[in-house]
């Protein structure tokens, strides 16, 4: 399969997959109180640690092996199940104390509930990886299709029958059930009798990627905990409601990003000119690409969390806006961390990370006591400023140029805050069109028109370049005469 069609099933598999969640999210967003909605956030926030342990780091080492078999599968496939009933006991014997510290009286319950899908998905962390590293992502695009809408339409309906933060808890569930047996369906390899010690390979290779992950929940989610235990449920639902349409649109194209860059990075590994160029070549169409995305995103956000939450939502734009400044950014130090660990060296990323855990830790304790909107805005600037501290580990170890890497950012970074200021300058002259949708629809346009028209000024060869990928070779006379 061509890179162009990996990148096409890829997008299809966690756009798809990421669109119907969000908007199940929207749904439920408006159907269930913002106590019941902060209530599962909290569980989601433990379940994710719990996830990161029970993959611990070994679906990554499958896709960078250089040689695999199925004894080698089916010896990590046992490590992933077993790691996971290990944390999820553990989840259930501390589930009191956690509902105590974290202040979220009920979250027991809808916890006992969740840790079945960590469970669950133990049995899809190897194959799944297997898959991705076969190329086979319009399967997992498939699957992920499919999961998404029977979940989804269940959990709503549990929402519209008044099972509260439970019918979040079930979709999860059902989510996981539907993944497993569709990725086992595709029977990605033999299963075969195997020694833990079969293994030991990936897990050298897996657990260094497990410790960044780790590191990595620290410096992005521990916020999430923190919100809880400092400001309450209620607080928590607010910031998951600002914070989802970023994290979603961060996962849809950083997702796309890994699963295609990882094994591309890795066959390019012992070939630095080759790899560097592709980094390059990887940094133009993302700049390209997503600092309008995100910078719009940041601009039209009273118009978008009032779209998605109505009143529930009101507040949320402050926290939407911060983050999705800072979304562009941290997109592209995804690439970096994806470089490094495709030439062998996720230890370098583990210790990005760990700055950042520290960075986090260390913002978060400054912050206590104040406004959710100030914790954010401290815990976003941090997070900016140590990710172009990251790229000089890269360049380091990699060779690539951070000179080339500005040159190329800066056209589209300069294109796309043109456009932010042209939305903000003209916000109010639109405010006469009463309802959100219409002045989004305004403001949107105009704010496309100001970025194609910089980006063209600045750097036409290269919008040209990026159109091109991602739309194929037509391209419309007026950017491709600018371009030449």
């Amino acid at each position: 399969m061509s890179i162009r069609l990996q990148v096409f099933w890829s997008a299809l598999r966690h756009w798809g997959v990421r669109l119907g969640s969000v908007a199940v999210f929207f749904a439920l967003a408006r159907i269930l109180p913002k106590e019941q909605l902060g209530l599962f956030s909290a569980a989601i926030a433990v379940i994710a640690i719990a996830e990161i342990f029970a993959e611990n780091g070994l679906g990554e080492a499958v896709v960078q092996a250089k040689e695999i078999d199925d004894e080698i599968l089916s010896a990590a496939a046992l490590f992933n199940v077993g790691f996971s009933i290990i944390v999820a006991a553990a989840c259930l014997i501390f589930s009191a104390q956690l509902e105590t510290f974290l202040g979220a009286p009920g979250l027991t319950p809808i916890l006992s509930v969740a840790l079945v899908a960590v469970l669950i998905n133990a049995l899809s962390y190897i194959p799944q990886s297997v898959l991705r590293r076969n190329g086979d992502f319009r399967w997992l695009a498939m699957r992920g299709l499919i999961a998404t809408l029977v979940s989804g339409a269940v959990g709503v309906g549990l929402a519209l029958l008044g099972f509260g933060a439970m019918s979040m808890a079930a979709q999860l569930v059902l989510f996981a059930l539907i993944n497993a047996v569709m990725v086992w369906w595709r029977r990605p390899w033999t299963p075969r009798p195997a020694s833990p010690a079969r293994a030991l390979p990936l897990v050298r290779f897996g657990s260094k990627v497990f410790a960044s992950r780790m590191l990595d929940y620290v410096g992005g989610r521990s916020i999430e905990l923190f919100i809880v235990a400092a400001l309450g449920p209620a607080a928590l639902a607010l910031y998951i409601m600002g914070s989802r349409i970023y994290a979603v649109l961060m996962q849809l194209i950083s997702a796309v990003t890994i699963d295609v860059s990882m094994p591309h990075f890795s066959r390019l590994a012992d070939d630095r000119p080759a790899l560097v160029e592709a980094l390059y070549k990887s940094f133009e169409l993302t700049s390209a690409l997503a600092f309008p995305i995100f910078v719009m995103l940041g601009a039209l956000a009273p118009e978008i969390t009032d779209i998605a939450f109505g009143r529930n939502g009101h507040g949320s734009e402050a926290i939407l806006l911060p983050l999705s400044l800072l979304g562009a950014f941290r997109l592209l130090q995804y690439y970096n961390g994806t470089l490094l660990n495709a030439v062998g060296r996720p230890g370098v990323a583990m210790v990005v990370q760990g700055m950042k855990a520290i960075a986090s830790v260390i913002v978060l304790s400054a912050t206590y006591g104040r406004s959710l909107q100030t914790i954010v805005l401290a815990f976003s600037i941090s997070h900016a400023v140590l990710g172009m501290v990251s790229f000089a580990f890269g360049r380091r170890e990699v060779g690539y140029s951070l000179a080339r890497l500005l040159k190329i950012v800066t056209p589209f970074a300069l294109s796309a805050f043109l456009m932010f200021g042209a939305i903000w300058a003209l916000r109010p002259y639109v405010g006469t069109l009463g309802h959100s949708l219409p002045r989004l629809v305004v403001l949107g346009a105009i704010g496309g028109a100001v970025y194609l028209a910089s980006a063209m000024l600045f750097n036409g060869p290269a919008l040209r370049r990026a159109i091109v990928s991602v739309g194929g070779r037509r391209v419309p006379a007026w950017i491709k005469g600018t371009a030449n």
